[in-house]
């Protein structure tokens, strides 16, 4: 079986190499003075650039990458030092004197090796690369162990070559001073930096501030006076050094405002630069010359040491801020629970996909609101990450609440068909079901590069999936245009009005008869009965519910219409007591109605208030209205008949569940959808139909109403079929209750 990565004996080269490549780098450093003088005969060379391994030796210490053995390490250095004294000692090769001198030099790097593991410690390196990130504490501990580092050295050196070596109290007091600068100077120069450039890939946040041209202009210039100040010095003095250190405070800003603007690699590198350069002009003349103004150096090196963290200070509060900012931007493009990208998201995307060509699609997910009635909200949580892991080798998933998501292709147009089939086939597991998706989708191209291109194609894709939804597609609907603005203007228009009708109780209630059409059987319903049909009363005209129904059920105001119509209806009824001679009044109560839990218990008492009426009344549901929840909706129609309401299921046969619903839902009455109605006179395959279910509904003990009644033929045929009731033009047009009603503001 083949294995994906590199092989374990791989790996273990790769480390070797690494650490050999690291060690020769180090034996560079501490050599490089010689190698300059032998190899380019410099007369002069800035002695301090030899010492640089000693803060390179203390950041690996604190770093411990992965491939660094880090004892092996500091043995490799160990030897290179002693080699390098060998060769520098004026002692014979193989003398005694030469042996004693090495094994000094041994012996003092023993020593300090757990000096420099601790130091490390102290500062609270090393930490697993995941944690590698400095806080503002860190700042204050790496520059108390920049000094107490240089300061064990110094004190080792001392107390051995006082003890061990022959050599005078002054000299070893000069070396000293050089070993405390060199080691303090390297730690400045070095160890920040590259611990700083080591967490760039943890800690660096993307830039999130632009820095502009003016404030480029104003940093030049700021750059140019200070260094026309240093030339000037340096013209007066004769003296590079001093020139350079004349102008930390000019630094200082640059470091201050590089910190502040710019990212986190470009300011750490200027800063190492800086620092570099600062630390080379005060340490040159004292590691040149050991025997000068110490304290005067001290101070200087002090003060750089106090500049360097500042600016790391800053650097780091800066990008933990951009870091914070540039998370709470993520979360703001996620949903919060599933993870899931949002429509911020897909704005996002959208701006950065250059000349690609982007090709958007709604997605719908049926009965979601059933899968949140039986496992809860976590259900739909987990859902949309499913689909998102479904599809992401597709399309790019994004939510946009509840059950309806965005996918998003650049470059080539998709299959949105594959896509379809795709869900179609795919089984979502939760709390050891299997749940079968039932996917809308309707698509559209991006047809440009800014946010109103977008939102026109999320717009026209809406509607495809609109249209998708109310024909009931199996396939994708592809917007061919873009959407009338202005005729979905109107049509919010008018759920605007419609909401504000239903609030000022402007209704206006309809009766259509349904009639007997056979001899009632012993028992049965007798008499005539009428639908109850809702208007609104509009400034112009009547609203009927072809007009406003498709916007109340989008905005989700059903409840609030089943609401006004059952108020107005209770009180007609309870000031007509013969029910204007129907002896049933039917009333349809959509789907969120018979879901909701208040609007139960409002309805039963209201029904309990006033008995009776419960008796001349019959509830219409749909079997789409129950199909999402029937079991929240069976608590509601178990208690309505249990009043002596009838029930009727409506619509019969457009369903796929038409059985099971009258298995499990106290029905008296199936009306037969006009569908099937329209057509029995020419078409024998919907007489056979109607037929069939005027069987199927006394078998389970009900009987039928046919609607769309709209001439005698059909009336006599539905005669000869069994149907009992008919509903239609033929035998009665809707019109306004006999008696209006007050209803109450």
């Amino acid at each position: 079986m083949a294995v994906d990565g590199p092989s374990p004996v791989a790996n273990r080269t790769s480390a070797r190499t690494r650490l050999l490549a690291l060690v020769a780098f180090c034996t560079l450093l501490q050599n490089l003075d010689l190698l300059a003088r032998g190899l380019f005969a410099l007369t002069k060379f800035p002695t301090f650039l030899s010492y640089l391994h000693w803060g390179l030796i203390l950041a690996l210490a604190m770093l411990r990458p992965p491939y660094l053995r880090f004892g092996w390490f500091y043995l490799a250095v160990t030897l290179t030092a002693a080699a390098r004294a060998a060769l520098l000692i004026d002692f014979p090769l193989w003398s005694p004197g030469m042996a004693h001198y090495v094994a000094v030099i041994a012996l003092h790097y023993a020593l300090m090796y757990p000096w420099t593991v601790w130091c490390a410690r102290m500062a609270g390196w090393p930490r697993p690369r995941r944690e590698h990130r400095m806080k503002q504490r860190d700042v204050l501990l790496l520059g108390v162990v920049s000094i107490l580092y240089p300061l064990g050295w110094t004190i080792s050196y001392v107390g051995l070559n006082r003890t061990l070596m022959p050599y005078p109290m002054e000299a070893v007091l000069d070396m000293a001073i050089t070993f405390f600068f060199s080691r303090y100077c390297a730690a400045l120069a070095v160890t920040a930096p590259v611990l700083l450039l080591a967490m760039r890939r943890h800690a660096q946040a993307r830039s999130l501030r632009t820095v502009r041209p003016w404030e480029w202009a104003l940093v030049l210039a700021y750059l140019a006076v200070g260094f026309s100040l240093g030339w000037s010095h340096y013209g007066l003095h004769h003296d590079l050094a001093e020139a350079v250190l004349v102008q930390r405070y000019t630094a200082l800003a640059l470091l201050i405002w590089s910190a502040m603007r710019l990212p986190w690699g470009i300011a750490v590198w200027l800063s190492s630069v800086v620092m570099l350069c600062m630390v080379g002009a005060a340490g040159s003349d004292v590691l040149d010359a050991p025997g000068g103004d110490g304290r005067a150096l001290l101070r200087t090196l002090f003060e750089l040491g106090l500049m360097q963290q500042v600016s790391m200070a800053l650097l780091i509060s800066s990008h933990a801020q951009q870091r914070l900012v540039q998370r709470l931007i993520e979360q703001t493009r996620r949903d919060p629970i599933s993870g899931v990208p949002n429509l911020e998201a897909l704005r996002h995307d959208l701006r950065r996909r250059e000349d690609q060509r982007a090709h958007i699609a709604c997605l719908s997910v049926e009965h979601v609101e059933g899968l949140i009635a039986a496992f809860g909200l976590p259900a739909k949580e987990a859902l949309a990450a499913a689909l998102h892991r479904h599809l992401e080798d597709k399309v790019a998933v994004y939510t946009l609440g509840m059950d309806r998501f965005a996918l998003l292709r650049l470059g080539p147009a998709p299959l949105w068909r594959e896509v379809l089939r795709s869900l179609e086939s795919f089984e979502f597991e939760y709390a050891g079901m299997r749940v079968h998706l039932e996917p809308h989708l309707g698509a559209a191209d991006v047809k440009g590069h800014d946010d109103a291109a977008l939102d026109g194609a999320l717009q026209a894709a809406w509607h495809a999936l609109s249209q998708a939804r109310e024909r009931a597609e199996t396939l994708p609907v592809i917007a061919d245009s873009m959407v009338d603005n202005a005729a979905e203007r109107r049509r919010w228009d008018t759920y605007s009005l419609t909401l504000s009708l239903l609030r000022q109780n402007a209704i206006e209630l309809h009766l259509q008869p349904i009639r007997p059409l056979r001899q009632p059987r012993s028992g049965a319903v007798a008499s005539e009965m009428a639908e109850v049909l809702c208007r609104l009363r509009g400034p112009e005209e009547l609203l009927l519910p072809g007009v406003y129904l498709a916007e109340l059920e989008t905005a989700r105001g059903l409840v609030e219409l089943d609401v006004a119509v059952l108020s107005a209806l209770l009180a007609w009824m309870r000031t007509q007591p013969d029910n204007a001679g129907y002896q049933r009044l039917a009333v349809n109560l959509t789907g969120p109605s018979l879901a909701s839990e208040p609007f139960r218990r409002w309805l039963l008492h209201e029904l309990d208030a006033f008995p009776g009426v419960a008796q001349r009344l019959c509830i219409e549901v749909t079997e789409h209205a129950v199909a999402d929840g029937i079991h929240h909706a069976k608590p509601l129609l178990d208690g309505l008949h249990a009043r002596g309401c009838l029930i009727a299921l409506d619509d019969f046969g457009t369903g796929m569940q038409g059985f099971h619903r009258l298995q499990q839902l106290p029905i008296d009455l199936i009306k037969i959808d006009g569908a099937f109605i329209k057509g029995i006179v020419a078409c024998p395959r919907d007489r056979e139909l109607v037929r069939a279910m005027v069987s199927i509904a006394r078998a389970f003990g009900a009987q039928t109403v046919a609607e769309y009644v709209e001439d005698a033929q059909i009336l006599a045929l539905l005669d000869e079929l069994g149907v009992d009731w008919g509903q239609g033009f033929h035998l009665g047009r809707p019109s306004p209750l006999p008696v209006p009603v007050a209803l109450a503001h």
